[in-house]
């Protein structure tokens, strides 16, 4: 069973992804090899096939400028920009979730996971997640959600004392600029949203990508992306958590069966030792392009640790735009799970 296209092999064959089960792909390698471009031509070929994408655009690491002048006008064609600063972010989240036989989402479970959410997503305390359920439920029971957005929260904690104090601080990336606003994320006629957090502080960044890439689980958890599957975008993501309950881990681990695909890309995940190497290998298909030399050796070992000494070699010599891929692929109708060179991602 084959999936989408990903590239050309050094014979000039087309290579499609042959295990759909797994559809999260990773990029690999140091500045400026060509990662950022691959990605977002894999990225419009995930749409050519169907799917929703959500590009979370932070740390100045999107631009769609990397395009041919042909697919940009075709990316910007489709694309939803949501400009998070100045505009906030709508999202639905304080209405219920409904199970796939319909039935309502308790108020008792809607409450603990948006306080959940939210205090995960910024470091709470326990003290503080306490304060933070304690008006969670007072929003829930005024309806102030949809009249105040998630400026209601901060009202409610401003006469909580000192741990309710602490959590306003820490929640200043959504509490600020009343980042959530009540309303529909996704719309029928949506097929790229793009959300752009570069006005944000580095910190408020990474605490509202994690608090997106959790609401996107559950809501997909839900059965949200059943029927037409959705691609999540994210480079730079060696700055995100990778702990066992933190929302790449689940994704990287659960989505596949709820129809999510996590395309990441980052200079390197060996900073990490042995964990990193693994968040490595969590995808399905890695595209390995030229790494820093102090990375050779290591990214050898993850590819093919019994030829390690022509892969270093093999890393070594490739060019701009060209990479090594792992997984399983389909060429000319035949299975090949060996590590092959591409001389071009995408189509």
């Amino acid at each position: 069973m084959k999936d989408f296209m990903i590239g050309k092999t050094v014979q000039d064959n087309n290579m499609f992804i042959g295990t759909p089960e797994n559809g999260h792909i990773n990029l690999c390698g140091k500045s400026g090899v060509g990662k950022s471009t691959a990605m977002l031509k894999l990225l419009m070929e995930a749409i050519k096939n169907g799917y929703l994408a959500v590009i979370l655009n932070w740390r100045n690491s999107f631009s769609e400028k990397v395009l041919n002048s042909e697919m940009r006008t075709v990316y910007e064609k489709q694309r939803r920009l949501i400009s998070a600063a100045d505009d906030g972010i709508s999202i639905p989240l304080f209405t219920p979730f409904y199970s796939g036989v319909g039935k309502e989402e308790p108020r008792s479970l809607m409450i603990n996971r948006i306080s959940n959410m939210l205090s995960q997503s910024a470091n709470l305390s326990d003290a503080q997640k306490r304060k933070v359920r304690e008006a969670v439920d007072t929003i829930v029971e005024l309806n102030a959600y949809s009249e105040y957005g998630i400026k209601a929260l901060e009202e409610l904690l401003q006469s909580e004392g000192n741990s309710a104090d602490k959590a306003i601080d820490k929640l200043s990336p959504f509490l600020t600029t009343n980042l959530l606003r009540d309303g529909n994320f996704f719309r029928s006629e949506d097929q790229i949203i793009e959300i752009d957090l570069n006005d944000f502080e580095l910190y408020d960044q990474k605490v509202i990508v994690e608090f997106l890439l959790s609401w996107l689980f559950q809501y997909g958890q839900k059965g949200g992306f059943r029927e037409r599957g959705l691609v999540i975008y994210i480079d730079e993501a060696q700055n995100l958590s990778y702990k066992p309950d933190s929302p790449m881990y689940l994704l990287l681990n659960e989505s596949r069966k709820h129809n999510i695909r996590v395309f990441m890309a980052a200079p390197s995940f060996t900073a990490g030792g042995k964990r990193g190497m693994n968040i490595a290998t969590m995808c399905g298909t890695s595209l390995f392009f030229k790494p820093l030399p102090s990375d050779l050796e290591k990214t050898a070992r993850i590819i093919d640790p019994d030829n390690k000494t022509s892969c270093v070699q093999c890393l070594s010599d490739l060019k701009i735009g060209e990479c090594l891929a792992t997984g399983s692929f389909v060429i000319n109708d035949e299975t090949i799970n060996k590590p092959t060179k591409l001389i071009e991602v995408g189509t």
